[in-house]
């Protein structure tokens, strides 16, 4: 599955769903649309394609497996949509979930390394702040997983050296990737039922692509709102 067959997955998925009500909702709803894009496709959710890994879908498409993380990082928002009625938590903690997106690429890489996928998207859907804004800090805890505008993501990346046990309880270990991921976004303000709201996607692909770098650029519109991403494997 080539990046732009993802693009056109994630824009047919944002004409239909403009908000999701969690994570669960927002896998589901990727997965359902994966089955309406490809109607041939072997699509499964919360698989374990290897002992001690857990993947949000793993989907058999035209004789290509292909993996997908997906995350839904939110701050507070209660809106109605179409008459259905959002009510979306504060959720915080955003170093740990910085963190938690990046060891989703990491898996992508490891599992096509171990070969148990031929492609791999990791996609990130926030209407916070926190994680487009402030790009690479120095001299915060999560500086080397912020996921700011003009930010890459390679190498071995770890928690400052200054912080608490508490925050990395349970996310101790290095990342290291093997691939260079270029974060880049932009997005438009609009307004639904008089809330005021921004939305980012960051869409990371991982192909069986060799050194040659491939860009990649992701569009999410929901009601009078767009935005739009661009990252680069290489």
């Amino acid at each position: 599955m080539d990046v732009d067959a993802i693009h056109t997955t994630t824009a047919a998925l944002a004409r239909a769903r403009p908000l999701f009500h969690s994570e669960a909702d927002f896998q589901h709803a990727f997965a359902w649309r994966l089955h309406l894009t490809h109607p041939d496709a072997r699509i499964r959710l919360e698989t374990r394609p290897r002992p001690g890994v857990r993947l949000d879908i793993m989907a058999l498409i035209d004789g290509r497996r292909v993996a997908v993380e997906l995350k839904y990082l939110l701050r507070d928002l209660a809106v109605t949509v179409e008459d259905e009625v959002f009510d979306l938590p504060f959720q915080g903690a955003q170093d740990v979930r910085r963190y938690d997106f990046v060891k989703d690429i990491a898996r992508l890489e490891l599992l096509r390394a171990e070969d148990a996928a031929d492609d791999g998207f990791a996609i990130a859907l926030t209407n916070d702040p926190n994680y487009w804004q402030g790009g690479d800090r120095e001299r915060v805890a999560d500086a080397a997983f912020r996921l700011g505008e003009g930010r890459a993501l390679e190498g071995a990346l770890q928690w400052a050296a200054h912080t608490g046990a508490g925050t990395m309880r349970g996310r101790e270990s290095v990342i290291a990737l093997a691939g260079r991921y270029e974060i880049g976004c932009a997005t438009s303000a609009s307004s639904a039922a008089g809330a005021t709201e921004r939305f980012v996607i960051w869409l990371s692909p991982c192909h069986r692509l060799g050194p040659s770098p491939c860009g990649c650029h992701s569009q999410w519109p929901g009601p009078g709102r767009s935005l739009r991403a661009t990252t680069r494997l290489s």
